[in-house]
C-alpha cells in the first residue's frame, strides 16, 4: 500500500524494536532493531524523513523509553506528544537542551521493569551550523555516547564532509534511504546492491531499510 497507519507494537516486544511499517513482498510488519545500533535516515525533501522519525519516537515512547527531540521550527516532530523533551527552537535553546542531555547521558533513564532506554531524534542534522560549537560540541559527545541511542535524519550525503556530526551520522550501522531514484544511486548510498522491482513506484515514505547488512524495501507508517 502507498500509505500505512501507525501499527500496533507487540506488548512483549523490546522498547528499542519499533514496528515502523510493512515489508515488501511479505506485507508483514517490519521492526527496526535499535538495541545495538544507531540509525541514519536519508532522502530528498518530502521523502518522509521526519515521518519515519516520528513513527520511531511514538513507538519507543509508548514502550516506556525516554524520547528527546531536536528539530527545526515547524518540524512534524512537534506532533510527537509522547516525547520526554522537545526542542524546536534555535540558538541558545538548542545549546541548553543538548547540554542537559549530556549531563544525563551518564545516568540510567527510568523504564518499565527496571530497564531504561533513552533515544535522541535529530531531524535535519545537515542544517545545523558547523561553526556553532555550543551546539555541535555537546552533540558530538552525545552521538558517541554508549548510553544513548539516536536516530538522525538529513539529506543524501554528497561528497566528503569535515563535520564530526555528519561523519558520525554516516558511520551509523543501520540506514534508511527513502525514495531512491534508481538501483545505482541506492547502491552508492547503502553500500550494497539493493532489492529492486522494475516498475515499483517509490512514493513518499517508501524506501530501503538496511539492518545488519540486510536490505529490505519498506513502506513506512504515517503516524499522523
Amino acid at each position: 500500500p502507498r500509505r500505512v497507519p501507525l501499527l500496533e507494537r507487540p506488548s512483549d516486544g523490546h522498547p528499542l524494536r519499533p514496528v515502523v511499517g510493512l515489508a515488501d513482498l511479505t506485507g508483514r510488519p517490519y521492526e527496526l532493531d535499535l538495541r545495538h545500533a544507531n540509525l541514519s535516515v536519508v532522502g530528498d525533501p518530502r521523502s518522509g524523513r521526519s515521518t519515519v522519525l516520528a513513527t520511531i519516537g511514538r513507538q519507543v515512547a509508548s514502550a516506556g523509553a525516554e524520547v528527546w527531540v531536536l528539530a527545526s521550527p515547524g518540524s512534524p516532530l512537534a506532533g510527537v506528544s509522547e516525547a520526554t523533551r522537545s526542542c524546536l527552537a534555535e540558538g541558545e535553546d538548542r545549546a541548553a537542551f543538548l547540554q542537559e542531555l549530556v549531563e544525563l547521558a551518564g545516568a540510567s533513564p527510568s523504564g518499565p521493569g527496571g530497564e531504561g532506554h533513552r533515544v535522541l531524534l535529530l531531524d535535519d542534522h545537515d542544517l545545523l551550523p558547523e561553526n556553532d560549537r555550543a551546539v555541535t560540541g555537546p552533540l558530538e559527545r552525545l552521538l558517541g555516547s554508549p548510553s544513548l541511542r539516536w536516530v538522525a535524519a538529513g539529506a543524501k550525503p554528497r561528497g566528503f564532509s569535515a563535520s564530526p556530526v555528519a561523519q558520525a551520522v554516516r558511520a551509523a550501522r543501520s540506514v534508511v534511504y527513502l525514495r531512491p531514484h534508481d538501483p545505482r544511486e541506492a547502491h552508492e548510498v547503502i553500500g550494497m546492491p539493493a532489492p529492486w522491482h522494475p516498475g515499483l513506484p517509490m512514493v513518499e515514505g517508501r524506501g530501503l531499510a538496511v539492518v545488519d547488512r540486510l536490505p529490505t524495501i519498506v513502506q513506512f507508517s504515517d503516524p499522523f
